[in-house]
């Protein structure tokens, strides 16, 4: 009885440390597993999302570009031209625009422009050593199998390179249009990319195979070259609502590029999620053959070693989660990969924190700059109410100078204004002028006479805001007010250059030397030169708006007083 009780027991007690450290093993493995599984799960899923947001940029710039040129006035007018009408002055001029474009984006390997008017190729980047039309023949055939983009006006291939280099590369296409004939296609913009350039930004990754397809499931790049062009397998993936699925083993994560219709599709098998965690279940299997107690010790520390730092990474996020930036992990997983996590969620805890700083301090300054443009608003209205008053109050007595200028500086401030906008008409430029002088006069008794020669067909040209002003009061303080009688004449005047408008303001003042002009007109080019900021801001602004072709240019006239050319765009 007791040998048949004590082997009961011992029967007992092993059954049970074998069922104890099977339940052990099972709910660590499983609970473990869970946990790797959907924390690899959501690594893949930021590791996609990131090569998605490298790739939307990279397409977004491309896109930027491209819309830019085929706005380019250059370009359009160099597409609509007859052949008659290229002189190599304008062909080297769309050359050093298409030069100055492929600069903007180092990927771009070539960049051409096909011109339908006499089926022409100008090509920037890349050579092409045989015939002509051989060429013009192969960029159209590769335009017309592309495929529309989202937008559905640009189109996008991926082919063996049109100039003929042995490698694959995405054409962007942007076809232009006529400036007189809305739907009238006059060529196209192809933009080159090389496909190793796209490869290059989700290779090294943590995935199985990873690869690049339009809208209608094509592969654009892959790894394995003679796969690009071919149908994706698995037409499902692409076009399934779930953007991540399990299927015989392996997830597919898919993330569609919404702009460019494109999808990223990721695989990864289970098998790779799993292999960290593999070792930890055959090591507990082994143990438990040896001796079942020593595996529900081991399992427990186990266990508890490997669920303890995940826990308190869960609890510290929550605190997080609670708005406590100041908390902390202790970093005392030593050589584990848990001390690059505590260390790591250090670092995210601070980035976080000082980021919502940041966005703080923004917010406030945001605050700042609201309540600053509503009393720039009132401000306006309280000075034209102001002015109306004193001008009503000279009107009743009897002043009419007073009246006169008071509706001058009414004008003049309404004209700065313009209701916020930077470009306004010469006309109302001049308006604007008109008033200033009459405010000047005023206050130097009479010493400014102003004379325009502005036909009425250049007075409806746009212009920046309070570009003139600056130069009338250059002409008023250096040269009328310190040449000798202190009255001088402004003249202002204006032609046509071909696609320019050349503004001229005069006077007979003191004038320059060669030399002090030639030192202005290089100041005006600097933007942190300390003297001439009036003047410098206005050339400044007019490059920038205008491009830099355009702006400021002093030089002596006739009257041995200065002039100063504006040139602008002659646009109404």
């Amino acid at each position: 009885m007791k040998r048949s009780f004590r082997r009961r027991l011992i029967q007992v007690v092993l059954l049970s440390v074998i069922g104890v450290s099977s339940i052990v093993i099972l709910f660590t493995t499983v609970s473990y597993g869970t946990t790797y599984i959907k924390k690899e799960r959501q690594m893949a899923e930021t590791q996609e999302e990131i090569i998605k947001n490298a790739l939307e940029q990279e397409m977004a710039s491309l896109y930027q570009l491209g819309s830019m040129m085929r706005n380019d006035r250059t370009l359009q007018e160099y597409l609509e031209a007859e052949e008659d009408e290229l002189d190599g002055a304008f062909i080297n001029q769309v050359s050093i625009s298409m030069i100055n474009y492929k600069k903007l984006n180092p990927n771009i390997k070539y960049l051409t422009l096909v011109r339908y008017k006499d089926e022409t190729i100008r090509s920037v980047g890349s050579g092409w050593r045989g015939d002509q039309e051989v060429l013009y023949k192969k960029m159209c055939e590769d335009f017309d199998e592309a495929a529309f983009t989202q937008e559905e006006t640009e189109k996008l291939s991926v082919s063996e390179d049109i100039f003929g280099e042995p490698e694959h590369t995405l054409n962007l296409f942007f076809p232009v249009y006529s400036t007189y004939s809305l739907y009238q296609e006059i060529g196209y913009i192809s933009l080159g990319i090389p496909e190793k350039v796209i490869r290059e930004y989700y290779e090294g990754n943590s995935f199985d195979n990873i690869l690049l397809t339009d809208s209608e499931g094509r592969i654009l790049s892959h790894k394995d070259s003679s796969r690009i062009g071919s149908p994706y397998e698995h037409d499902r993936i692409v076009s399934g609502k779930s953007r991540i699925q399990y299927r015989n083993g392996t997830y597919y994560l898919d993330s569609p590029i919404d702009f460019c219709g494109w999808h990223i599709i990721a695989e990864i098998s289970l098998l790779r999620i799993l292999k960290n965690s593999l070792g930890v279940l055959l090591l507990s299997a082994l143990v438990m053959c040896f001796s079942c107690a020593s595996l529900l010790v081991y399992c427990y520390r186990a266990a508890k070693k490997l669920i303890h730092p995940v826990e308190d990474l869960e609890k510290r996020m929550g605190a997080v989660a609670e708005g406590n930036m100041a908390i902390r992990m202790d970093v005392e997983y030593q050589e584990t990969e848990f001390n690059e996590m505590a260390k790591s969620f250090n670092v995210m805890v601070k980035n976080v924190d000082h980021l919502m700083q940041k966005i703080k301090e923004e917010q406030i300054q945001m605050r700042k700059m609201e309540l600053s443009a509503l009393q720039d608003q009132i401000k306006p209205h309280f000075l034209y109410n102001t002015l109306e008053c004193i001008h009503m109050q000279a009107v009743l007595d009897g002043n009419r100078e007073i009246s006169r200028l008071v509706l001058a500086l009414a004008s003049y401030y309404r004209l700065c204004l313009s209701r916020g906008q930077d470009v306004v008409t010469l006309k109302q430029e001049l308006k604007h002028i008109e008033n200033y002088l009459i405010i000047q006069n005023v206050r130097y008794r009479d010493i400014i006479h102003f004379h325009q020669e502005v036909p009425k067909e250049y007075q409806e040209i746009r212009i920046l805001k309070m570009t003139l002003q600056p130069l009338i009061e250059n002409c008023i303080y250096h040269g009328i007010k310190v040449r000798e009688g202190n009255t001088g004449d402004i003249f202002i005047s204006i032609r046509r250059e071909g696609k320019c408008a050349v503004l001229s303001v005069s006077d007979n003042g003191a004038g320059m030397e060669e030399d002090e002009i030639e030192e202005l007109n290089k100041s005006i080019q600097i933007p942190e030169a300390q003297n001439g900021y009036g003047v410098r801001n206005v050339n400044q602004r007019i490059k920038i708006y205008f491009g830099e072709e355009y702006g400021l240019l002093y030089k002596k006239n006739k009257d041995q007083g200065i002039t100063v050319e504006v040139r602008i765009p002659y646009q109404q």
